[in-house]
């Protein structure tokens, strides 16, 4: 068990660096990879398609029958708190200890489970993409790689949403291990609400050898959930994480792998297994519960990434794993609101014209496979242009900087007579919301305004000018997919 306790952890490092690296690295052919590296989770957690459906069921089975071997080797998060545990031990931080007959100790990842779920049956998925994993190791590992850009250039401007993102996340996954251990697995981590509900099925689990045991007390002090009770000689086998922890500090060799000892087989057993299918169907298609209970939620849509469908769509599937915030190479993509659901900031920059680099970094399946043709006439936003704030009507002087960055003509500049400056003529049926008027405005208020739509929409394409129409020449597709501004 020892043995197998030490290569187990150099898996985790491994695997930890992976995660990391998923998050770092951009393109297309890196996708199938991230895919199948956080796959697994988004199955058991937030999507609802029929295939991953299936395959969050078939972790959840042999969870059931061989312990949570997805929290001991591919949960990121877990893998995360489970480093920083053992440097916290290293560095005499940690305060480890048996927890039990205790709110947090027992019943606080399914009593989150069921906040989630109720949450997301009115139509506010916020607890569960604050909640979830995935999005707290993304959210770490994107903010953190930011910082570090920013002190390698000296150059920072983060708003204080992002700060706050950055810092719960860090508190949650770096700060607390280093005393508590994987206290937010054991405490409030919906997911393993699901798998604590299979923790009572016969199957094989870790076990204390009692006629062994000395009862020295070294494996309740060195685990990292608190489910190993010396003094009782057992293992909350519903809590029990598979970390090996205990087998590693045990002199006797007293703690085992095996089939589960004392779990009975009786009526209770039944109603855990009834319990633990229905939680799974209600937490597998949790975020489409509220719609199609008739609770929408009544928020603004975001102006969510092309090639998402839409905020609705956007919102059922979104893990807030932030990789296509990390994609985005001009950095608009942010996490905003409480649902920490990746948006565009168009105070920031505007989506480029020919750039599909978002679209080719979800492992959710929130994206369509999108071309840069389909990219060209994808409208991601309602713009809407407030011709009274206009520099040439406040001002009465020339500007154009709106017409000069649209990729698609919606916007040119018309002339009002001789002497006159020329106005913005906008025609919606060709714009596809990217934000470049908007970011590029010089107005203040701006002269338009963007807003996100349940459903993208398609555009009519590129606006033909004639030539009496002082609009520019529509700026040149290029390899990086990224159009700088043009004066």
């Amino acid at each position: 068990m020892r043995t197998l306790a030490r290569w187990r952890f150099a898996i985790v490092l491994a695997l930890l660096c992976l995660f990391a690296l998923l998050f770092a690295v951009n393109g297309s052919e890196w996708l199938w990879l991230r895919k199948a590296a956080l796959g697994p989770h988004v199955s058991t957690s937030t999507t609802f398609w029929w295939h991953k459906v299936l395959v969050g069921f078939a972790i959840l089975v042999l969870t059931a029958v061989f312990g949570r071997w997805y929290c001991s080797l591919l949960c990121p998060a877990g893998l995360v708190q489970e480093a920083f545990s053992r440097l916290g031990k290293r560095l005499g931080l940690s305060r480890l200890r048996y927890r039990a007959g205790t709110l947090a100790g027992t019943a606080g990842p399914v009593l989150m489970l069921l906040f989630v779920i109720g949450f997301a049956c009115i139509g506010n998925n916020a607890p569960l993409d604050n909640m979830d994993p995935v999005g707290l190791f993304g959210r770490l590992a994107v903010a953190t790689g930011d910082v570090a850009a920013s002190v390698y250039s000296n150059r920072w401007g983060y708003d204080a949403l992002y700060i706050l993102v950055f810092a719960i996340a860090f508190i949650v996954l770096v700060v607390t291990p280093l005393f508590l251990g994987r206290w937010f697995c054991a405490t409030l981590c919906p997911v393993s609400g699901l798998f604590h509900l299979f923790g009572r099925l016969p199957g094989k689990r870790i076990a204390i050898n009692q006629d062994k045991c000395v009862s020295c007390g070294k494996c309740g002090a060195v685990c990292p959930v608190g489910c190993a009770d010396p003094v009782g000689k057992t293992v909350d086998v519903q809590r029990c994480v598979l970390c090996l922890e205990c087998a590693t500090a045990c002199p006797v060799d007293a703690v085992t792998y095996g089939r589960a000892g004392g779990v009975s087989r009786d009526r209770r057993v039944f109603l855990d297994a009834a319990a633990a299918a229905a939680a799974t169907a209600a937490f597998v298609s949790a975020r489409s519960i509220g719609p199609a209970l008739g609770f929408p939620g009544k928020r603004r849509p975001l102006v969510v990434p092309p090639g998402s469908g839409g905020d609705t769509r956007h919102r059922s599937r979104c893990v807030t794993c932030q990789a296509c915030v990390r994609a985005c190479p001009v950095g608009i993509i942010r996490p905003q609101g409480d649902e920490r659901r990746p948006g565009l900031d168009f105070s920031r920059g505007y989506c480029q014209y020919n750039c599909t680099a978002c679209s080719s970094s979800c492992p959710a399946g929130v994206f369509e496979p999108l071309s840069r043709d389909d990219k060209h006439r994808t409208r991601i936003a309602t713009t809407h242009l407030v011709l009274p704030n206009c520099v040439v009507i406040t001002r009465h002087q020339e500007c154009g900087a709106c017409a000069e960055v649209c990729p698609t003509h919606a916007v040119v500049m018309q002339s009002r007579g001789p002497g006159e400056p020329t106005v913005p003529d906008f025609d919606p049926d060709y714009c596809i919301g990217c934000g470049a008027c908007y970011h590029v405005c010089p107005a203040a208020p701006r002269a338009f305004s963007v807003t996100g739509l349940a459903v993208h929409e398609r555009s009519k394409g590129l606006r033909l000018v004639s030539s009496d129409d002082a609009a520019p020449a529509l700026p040149p597709p290029d390899a990086g997919g990224m159009t700088e501004f043009p004066f």
